[in-house]
């Protein structure tokens, strides 16, 4: 006769009181207590080769691998799930720990809680921990404390926990976000940690900005979409016998007029959790557009910016920087302003495409003298006849007082720039554009090089059009901020397209 089989009850309350003696010591007993205790299985591999899996966004946070975290996540992607279940784990197994969780907005903070609460109760082991539990305020009997925030200036002023963590920050404005950065400090031998988490909506929103900074900010990325969450999906994409064709595989697209990929398949790979009877409901309504900025994680339409539809602010937009063949054309150009920017391309003869090489952005008060001095002494010995340089025209005495310092300095002479503004932007977005061979999309003819930081960071969000009050983009109007470096780009692009045939008769009659 065989032994009756253990008391599955008896067993999980022996497994969760000895994790609670010992710890959680490794990813594998991570995984295995969420979907004990949680209920959820947690995809452990990213389906898309530039994501990561959402289980690593709790596992290394839990195991105080990272300190300050970015969840760049999808509609649906569990982005508060996950907030919520780290906040758990941390209280439970890091006695006295404290943390502060909000929301960009009241009712995320809302449903952040209610998590919380459902994780707390509806587990028994759980709830045995728990001392008391009010919205604002959940206390363990080991001393750990969950606070639940109002994602406001006022709402973030407050004391300082170990763990901050903040959802959809997308909606919540810069400053904002700023207030909360500065919670988290380490104290009681855990380490101090900033979560934040979003889907990305807007071209210029908070989400944006803090991922063109994170690099710098030491932010470290956990981007997942919903081929991480999705179930594996198990019909044919084409005439299955009980759904007929699949209205999530592709969408006709308006603007290039015609078909284009949605799913395209790849569902059949994914081990998520998001079931695909949801997923098909919900795609089949969606726009391109919001299907690839909210469901996949890439970038909102860029109608709002002059260059959007153009540059990408990526390969094969941008370049690691090379050294430049002595033997290619140069081509500078000059914007006066309370921000001075001198901009270097060099010409590849072979290809014509052309590299911006070099960036003086300078927002600091410097005399013309002082902004010549520096440029000549950074570009020294990248001055010659193959040099053409052009300057905003509007500063007719300003372009007069800097060739004079050029000219003791050894710097270039610069001329008037051609200013037609929409046949000098033309000229850009044409120069931006992918030629394609044979169905294949080509390499731009203007390329930037990764360093050139301030260049890069107005094409890809500073440049605008106007947006009217109903929310409607006027093309007609191009908003006077954040275009100094966009302004350079015409001038050198445009004036060397229209003028360089004038230079080159010059030379032909040895006068240049």
């Amino acid at each position: 006769m065989g032994l009756p089989a253990p008391d599955r009850a008896i067993v999980r309350r022996d497994a969760f009181q000895y994790y609670l003696e010992h710890g959680i010591q490794t990813d594998d007993e991570l995984n295995l207590f969420i979907q004990e205790f949680f209920g959820y299985v947690l995809p452990l591999e990213n389906i898309c080769p530039e994501h990561t899996s959402p289980f690593s966004f709790i596992a290394d946070q839990f195991f105080e691998r990272v300190s300050t975290v970015l969840g760049f996540a999808n509609r649906g992607g569990g982005k508060t799930i996950g907030v919520a279940m780290l906040n758990v784990l941390d209280a439970v197994f890091k006695p006295g720990v404290e943390i502060a969780s909000a929301g960009a907005i009241i009712q995320q903070a809302d449903k952040g809680y209610e998590y919380l609460r459902k994780f707390l109760l509806d587990e028994p082991l759980f709830l045995g921990l728990v001392e008391t539990s009010i919205k604002s305020q959940t206390v363990l009997r080991n001393g750990s404390k969950v606070s639940i925030l109002a994602g406001t200036y006022h709402g973030l002023n407050s004391p300082h926990p170990q763990k901050f963590r903040i959802d959809e920050i997308e909606l919540m404005p810069w400053v904002v976000l700023q207030e909360g950065l500065q919670m988290s400090i380490e104290k009681g031998g855990y380490t101090a940690q900033d979560t934040l988490t979003s889907t990305r909506k807007f071209q210029k929103g908070t989400m944006q900005r803090l991922l063109d900074e994170a690099k710098e900010k030491a932010v470290k990325i956990y981007s997942w979409c919903i081929f991480e969450c999705l179930e594996k999906c198990t019909r044919l994409c084409r005439k299955d016998l009980v759904y007929g064709d699949c209205p999530a595989y592709e969408v006709f697209d308006v603007k290039s007029n015609c078909m284009k990929l949605m799913c395209g398949g790849v569902a059949h790979s994914c081990k998520g959790w998001y079931r695909i009877d949801d997923f098909v409901k919900k795609v089949r309504l969606l726009d391109l557009e919001t299907w690839e900025t909210q469901w996949r994680n890439l970038r909102p339409s860029g109608s709002i910016l002059v260059y959007g539809d153009h540059y990408k602010d990526e390969e094969p937009w941008v370049c690691d920087p090379f050294p430049i063949p002595p033997s290619w054309p140069r081509v500078s150009a000059i914007d006066f302003g309370s921000t001075f920017v001198f901009l270097k391309f060099a010409i590849d003869t072979h290809t014509d495409t052309w590299y911006q090489y070099y960036e003086y952005y300078v927002t600091l008060d410097r005399s013309l003298e002082e902004h010549a001095r520096v440029i000549s002494e950074e570009c020294k010995g990248d001055f010659g006849p193959k040099d053409w340089c052009y300057a905003d025209p509007s500063g007719k005495q300003a372009i007069i007082d800097l060739n004079l310092a050029f000219s003791r300095l050894g710097g270039p002479r610069a001329s008037p720039a051609n200013n037609d503004v929409y046949a000098g932007i033309n000229r850009v977005k044409a120069m931006f554009t992918r030629k394609s061979r044979d169905g294949v999309p080509g390499r731009p003819q203007l390329v930037i090089f990764k360093w050139c930081k301030n260049t890069r960071k107005e094409l890809s969000t500073g440049y605008t059009h106007k947006v009217e009050k109903d929310g409607t983009v006027n093309k007609d109007v191009i908003v006077k901020k954040d275009d100094h470096a966009c302004d350079a780009i015409r001038y050198a692009v445009y004036s060397y397209t229209t003028f360089r045939p004038v230079y080159k008769s010059k030379r032909a009659r040895n006068l240049y």
